[in-house]
């Protein structure tokens, strides 16, 4: 689900994706919806990104007996009416002489990121994200692409299957946080990527006392805070400045909800139920079995 003034008349509407795009106005009421083309079967389409007044979703159909032929493709949608303006239809090469240049499924939760702050196409650009098979491995294979007309400028894999959490931008580029990395796509075209313990799954930038920027990393047991400068450092299990260890805490939200000008963290845990029937919708499963008590954490930077 995302939340936009898709009419730019300072009124927010819901965007939800199930079998449809459909944005419906405060009070409910249905504005428009989109499907997939004729042919396409069922599908089920993934997290919504919008920018520049544009709905980015990726989408692949759910029969689950035939991986091989599936529908997979990504779409980009005007925001005032839900009119199609451009189509990803991925591909991929493949790697070695008998490679698998299948893709399988697209990535359904945060599979797709639009923001000004991604460093391509002058501030025009959008991440769409798939399922793929390198070999033996099953891997995630990253677009990205002009946000105008859907042009592909890079292509690259970045992790395994089900390690995405999420995307964020900053000074230092676009972030991707997966599961024990992160990775940052830099202007100047220079990738860097860097390991971590505990486990990372989701991060985000926040502030900390003193207006100090911070990366803060959702991970199994606890949440842990960094100093950017790791992002490009090039170091595997940097130090950590803060942590706060406590179980139900891999989900979480960081912002200032006192105004104070130094963010708070609100942890919540981890969903295996819902992740695994959002696995089961691309073709897998995510038979992660979380025992950490479901419970919601607030921590401040400054108190133990």
């Amino acid at each position: 689900m995302a939340v936009a003034d898709r009419a730019a008349d300072g009124r927010a509407e819901i965007l939800v994706p199930t079998d449809k795009v459909r944005a419906y106005d405060g009070g409910g009421r249905l504005r428009w919806e989109y499907g997939a083309p004729a042919g396409s079967g069922d599908v089920v389409f993934s997290d919504l990104s919008v920018s520049g007044g544009q709905v980015f979703a990726s989408y692949n159909s759910v029969d689950s007996l035939n991986l091989d032929g599936r529908v997979v493709n990504g779409v980009a949608l005007r925001a005032t009416d839900g009119r199609e303006l451009w189509t990803a239809n991925p591909s991929w090469p493949g790697n070695g002489t008998d490679a698998d240049t299948t893709i399988y499924s697209a990535v359904l939760t945060n599979g797709v990121f639009a923001s000004p702050k991604i460093p391509y196409a002058d501030g025009n650009a959008v991440v769409y994200t798939w399922i793929v098979r390198d070999g033996q491995f099953w891997t995630t294979l990253v677009d990205f692409r002009d946000a105008r007309t859907g042009k592909l400028l890079r292509q690259t894999q970045a992790g395994g299957l089900w390690t995405l959490g999420n995307w964020f931008t900053g000074d230092e580029g676009l972030v991707l946080a997966s599961t024990a990395s992160l990775r940052t796509f830099t202007a100047g075209g220079t990738d860097y990527q860097i390991f971590t313990l505990p486990t990372l799954q989701t991060a985000t930038f926040g502030t900390a006392p003193g207006g100090r920027r911070v990366v803060i990393g959702g991970v199994q047991g606890g949440v842990y805070v960094w100093d950017p400068a790791v992002l490009k450092a090039g170091h595997n299990y940097p130090d950590q400045l803060a942590k706060l260890s406590q179980g139900g805490t891999r989900n979480f939200l960081a912002a200032d909800l006192d105004g104070d000008g130094v963010d708070e963290v609100v942890g919540l845990a981890f969903d295996d139920t819902g992740t695994d029937r959002t696995a089961e919708l691309t073709g897998g499963r995510y038979l992660l079995q979380n025992s950490a008590m479901h419970q919601l954490t607030v921590g401040v930077f400054g108190t133990p």
